[in-house]
């Protein structure tokens, strides 16, 4: 059983709308409480949809524990109003795109994520070219190179080019309509001038070419490409560590990585007042609504940064050991399920292990698990909780009546 026309086109409204609004697409353009309208065509889905669909709905259960203790945060919040804010504009969408991503078909799944990349990439390029502002991040005081669209800054254009080149990759199968997608993103992101985007997106390029490699080739050929790839990556990982220098100054980084060092020292000793429970959703650190832990971060740092620059650090401050234990367990639940569906659905699979894989080289200088993030881990698991269909047998069984 199937969602009708209407619910369909309604549920794909909703997963258009979340991921443009969720990322900051129209930051420069509508305010972020104008998110809640989001929840609309999610409700008439809902209702529209046939109330045995709901029957064979399957969610993850370790996520519905981590949107749940986000939602707690509340309760210890050192910033309740603004927590309260970020639950509202952030999490309840999470949850009704949990709910629409689960009744979906997939193949109107993956359409209504494409045209959110189409229509993201349109506003953004459409902004370069008739906004010099859109051109440059930070304000008339402090500016900073690269190309920033209708983002708030350039980093978070480039984390979300990152998420479109993977999800471009995995569910555009049409080849001129993908490969003007992908150019479009590459030059973007040499545009944005970031680095931790650049190297993400490379970096997901190339792993997104070696999992097809491994999926095609025999067993035997797939266990050695896995072992020398391994091989590859250790020693590419000690020829980064003895040449730290060197590669930062590739990357036009100094050694304490833009600030980012002193700001994940003064994290880190936040953290250890509160170490498993945090200090709230979006209350630690926040440049709209400062708390007086935030001030005293500041004061500490040296400057008012606006988030941790590091993914595991963010949680720790916002969520504690706790909220950074069910994350884990998320991502593992994700990725093992990815793996053991590699050969059943290679492309749904793959999708996932490098969107989480690239996530993960990310996380190292930015914060990429909360906030819009949680809308990819339910993109991410809504193809992979559906049950494998049979396989179809290739006997064809010709009856002739005479």
């Amino acid at each position: 059983m199937s969602l009708g026309p209407l619910a369909t086109w309604l549920g794909q409204a909703h997963v258009v709308g979340a991921l443009v609004f969720g990322f900051g697409v129209l930051f420069d353009l509508l305010p972020p409480k104008t998110a809640l309208v989001l929840l609309v065509p999610a409700f008439g889905c809902v209702l529209l949809a046939p109330r045995q669909l709901f029957r064979s709905v399957r969610v993850s259960v370790p996520l519905l524990a981590l949107l749940a203790w986000v939602g707690l945060s509340w309760g210890w919040s050192v910033n309740p109003g603004e927590t309260a804010f970020r639950l509202w504009t952030g999490i309840l969408p999470v949850l009704a795109l949990l709910v629409v991503a689960a009744v979906l078909r997939l193949k109107d799944l993956a359409s209504a994520v494409r045209w959110s990349v189409r229509i993201s990439l349109f506003l953004v390029v459409l902004a370069l070219v008739t906004r010099p502002t859109a051109r440059f991040s930070g304000s008339d005081e402090f500016l900073v190179e690269g190309w920033r669209g209708t983002f708030p800054d350039k980093n978070s254009m480039a984390l979300y080019l990152v998420f479109a080149l993977v999800a471009t990759l995995a569910l555009d199968r049409r080849r001129f309509p993908r490969a003007v997608t992908i150019g479009i993103i590459a030059v973007l992101l040499l545009g944005s001038q970031s680095a931790t985007g650049l190297s993400a997106g490379l970096f997901a390029l190339l792993l997104w070419a070696w999992l097809g490699l491994l999926r095609r080739g025999p067993v035997r050929q797939s266990a050695f490409l896995a072992l020398t790839s391994l091989g590859a990556g250790l020693l590419f990982a000690a020829v980064a560590v003895t040449n730290i220098t060197a590669f930062l100054e590739i990357y036009g980084k100094d050694a304490g990585l833009t600030g980012r060092t002193d700001i994940w020292a003064a994290v880190a000793q936040a953290v250890v007042d509160r170490p498993f429970t945090g200090y709230g959703l979006g209350a630690l650190l926040n440049y709209t609504s400062p708390s007086q832990e935030t001030f005293e971060l500041w004061r500490q740092i040296g400057f008012e940064a606006v988030h941790a620059h590091n993914g595991a650090l963010d949680l720790l401050g916002q969520l504690g050991a706790v909220g950074l234990a069910l994350y884990a367990l998320v991502i593992w639940a994700t990725a093992w399920t990815a793996v053991r569906r590699l050969r059943s659905a290679p492309r749904t699979a793959a999708f996932a292990l490098v969107m989480l894989s690239a996530q993960l080289l990310m996380s190292a200088s930015e914060n990429v698990y909360l906030g819009p993030w949680l809308m990819v881990l339910v993109i991410l698991q809504a193809p992979l909780l559906r049950p494998i269909p049979p396989p179809q047998s290739d006997v064809t069984v010709t009856v002739t009546v005479r």
